[in-house]
């Protein structure tokens, strides 16, 4: 009876550990996922200057993005990448020029216009024939740093104990947990006293992220030479 009672709270406080590595883990996800980056200054972007609907796209095409980088870890076919250094090498060279097209585009903008979400007026192209979605998607697949992150943090930071289902499970919660961040991000970004703030700064903040994105473009393409 007594070797029942301490098997059951051998099990249970060996789930409760897993629950909470599980969590921490997850937690150390999101935190990397808020850092400014690609993804978060195509969001910001596209919220900016096209609305929230664009914005709340881009986050869409990003979660589409990272599906596929979950996959890919999850199911342990990561070495293909690594294998492969030329086609790693074609996606670096795309993703910059990519990322730095972004960079071009945002420094040539003029000041952030004022945009009406509820306008009943036809528009001639759709919210995804505008690039939002697959701005989004192709920001973060072309990205190769995030390809390199997700290759460490499955083989590195999720511990060998996680199975295939509970790392299923964990690439689910982050890849559905980011895409609501993001989300969240271009909402806060349309709000009209965000915008109304900064639209004041003119075409500063499009200037910034302008130059944000070339920094990365530029820091992708550096690796080449390394």
């Amino acid at each position: 009876m007594n070797s029942s009672i301490l098997f059951a709270q051998a099990a249970t406080s060996s789930s409760t550990s897993v629950v909470i590595q599980f969590l921490s883990i997850l937690g150390l996800f999101y935190l990397t996922v808020i850092t400014p980056g690609p993804d978060f200054l195509a969001v910001v972007q596209a919220s900016l200057n096209k609305g929230l609907k664009s914005g709340v796209c881009t986050a869409l095409g990003i979660g589409c993005g990272l599906l596929f980088h979950c996959t890919y870890s999850v199911l342990g076919i990561s070495w293909l990448i690594q294998q492969y250094p030329i086609a790693f090498s074609v996606i670096r060279i795309l993703g910059g020029l990519y990322i730095g097209y972004l960079g071009i585009q945002s420094l040539r903008s003029k000041s952030i216009a004022p945009i009406d979400e509820n306008s009943n007026e036809p528009k001639e192209e759709s919210v995804f024939s505008r690039g939002g979605f697959i701005t989004g998607l192709l920001v973060n697949l072309l990205n190769v740093k995030a390809m390199v992150w997700f290759i460490f943090f499955f083989s590195s930071v999720i511990p060998e104990s996680f199975g295939l289902s509970l790392r299923a499970i964990f690439a689910l919660c982050s890849l559905i947990g980011a895409t609501v961040i993001f989300c969240l991000l271009a909402l806060f970004i349309s709000q009209q006293a965000v915008r109304t703030t900064l639209q004041k700064m003119g075409r500063a903040v499009n200037i910034i992220i302008g130059l944000a994105f070339l920094f990365i473009a530029i820091d992708i393409l550096y690796g080449l030479f390394q």
